[in-house]
Formats: structure tokens, sequence, C-alpha cells
């Protein structure tokens, strides 16, 4: 099994307790077409994938880049969106929830790094500026934000407010 590692740690230095849950047991490793039958998932706060014969913290085999974004992990504010999404591209039907993330301090963005040969660039855009970057539900999105600037969720059909 993956160990928790800095994953772990970061979730429980924000106070979450840690289960970890097994998909396929070890003897299985070299032939992984096993049954199972997961937990509940409206149990849990946050559920982490991560899973494999080796450990995200291998960076010999994986690279670092678990390491690397576990330094953008933030709490989460109110729920600005619940969208609720049609059938699209063979998935049934969704809801997507688009949380407050905060605002990042300048030592924050100073320390970011582009990984390379992952991200070519970054830029700082407006939402009309990101519309021609993002997908039109994407930008519909962005713009109501923008512009409405909400103090408390707001429930979307395919992108646009419901309510």
């Amino acid at each position: 099994m993956s160990p928790v590692g800095p994953v772990g740690e970061a979730f429980a230095d924000r106070g979450y307790e840690i289960e970890e849950f097994l998909v396929v047991p070890e003897h299985s490793f070299h032939e992984p077409g096993v049954e199972v039958v997961f937990p509940d998932p409206l149990a849990y706060d946050a559920i982490v994938p991560m899973g494999a014969p080796w450990s995200v913290y291998d960076e010999s085999t994986i690279g670092a880049w678990v390491l690397e974004e576990i330094g953008l992990v933030r709490r989460l504010g109110a729920p600005l969106i619940v969208d609720w999404l049609p059938p699209y591209l063979g998935w049934d039907d969704a809801v997507e929830f688009i949380f407050d993330g905060g605002v990042l301090q300048p030592d924050e963005v100073a320390a970011m790094r582009l990984a390379p040969g992952e991200i070519v660039s970054a830029h700082w855009l407006t939402a009309d500026e990101a519309a021609a970057h993002v997908s039109p539900l994407a930008a519909r999105r962005l713009s109501w934000l923008d512009t409405e600037k909400p103090a408390t969720t707001a429930y979307f059909e395919d992108g646009r407010p419901a309510l």
C-alpha cells in the first residue's frame, strides 16, 4: 500500500481523519482485475485516490509532482456555485461544486514555479480574457462570478443561474 505521506499529513494537519482503503491487494498487483465494493463516498469529506504498486512519493519512479502540488493546498471557503450538468460525452448528468479558494498572497505567487515540460506558461486573466481559453460553460460561470460577486451559494443548470 502506498503510504499516505505528505498528502495524508496535509489533510491530517487540517483536522481530517485519515482512512485508507486498498483497492487492489498486494497479491493481485500483477493481475489487478479484482472485484471491489467501495465505501459510500458520501460518508467522506474528501477522497484522494492514491494507488499503484509504486508510491506517489517515489520520486525516482514518478517524479516530484505530488509534493509540488501539495504546496497549493488551501482551506476552501463556501461553495459559490452548485451546477447541474446534463449528459455530455458519454457521461450521465453531473453536479459540479465551485468553491471560493481565496486570494493568493504575493509570497504564494512569488513561490510558484512552472514545471518544465508540463506547463508552458501561466497568465493572470480577467473573466472576460479567460473566456477565449476555457469552455463556454466555464466562461459563463466565470463571467457571472465576476459580475455578481455572490455572498451565498448560487444554483446553476448547465452553467446558467437556475433560480
